[in-house]
């Protein structure tokens, strides 16, 4: 199976995925081939049968990103720089700084008191730099299910900071 990441790697990521979407799937290729093996009949190649799979796995991840997000991607940076305290960077550059950070500590403040795991996971990930793969291993749980938590967490923050993605929507646009 190890011959065919490569392929799979580069396929998800020129169908849109991101290089971290790219790995995530393909290792959940990977756990659904070792679950699924004896359904194969053997009727088309394997690489065909992987890159369908694939496929299918992008496209679902792609469904849940698009009712999961709130935010849009230069927004999800902004956010991070906040809450990283990178004071330079370019994705909050044009932001009136001061009452976009205050809209988004005060939400995070919120969402960090009423889903505190939530948060420190978030946390780990995002301003500790954590791997899906070190949560995990720091949550006792599977890479799959971390996965699904994090999109949880984030989607809950998502909800937590919809007072803030009006004012990011409206300083970004420019």
């Amino acid at each position: 199976m190890l011959r065919h990441r490569r392929a799979l790697l580069v396929f998800l990521i020129r169908r849109g995925a991101s290089e971290a979407d790219a790995e995530d799937v393909v290792q959940d290729v990977f756990l659904r081939v070792s679950e699924t093996a004896h359904a194969f009949m053997g009727a088309a190649k394997v690489s065909s049968w992987l890159h369908s799979i694939a496929r299918n796995m992008l496209v679902d991840l792609l469904r849940v990103r698009g009712r999961e997000q709130t935010l849009d991607e230069r927004q999800w940076d902004a956010v991070d720089a906040v809450l990283s305290d990178e004071a330079g960077t370019d994705a909050i550059a044009a932001i009136d700084r001061r009452n976009f950070e205050t809209c988004i500590k005060h939400h995070y403040a919120s969402f960090s008191r009423k889903h505190p795991a939530m948060a420190d996971a978030l946390h780990h990930v995002v301003v500790r730099g954590w791997k899906s793969a070190d949560l995990a291993a720091a949550l006792g749980r599977t890479e799959t299910a971390t996965r699904k938590y994090l999109q949880s967490c984030r989607q809950a923050l998502g909800r937590s900071l919809e007072p803030c993605a009006g004012l990011a929507r409206a300083v970004l646009r420019g």
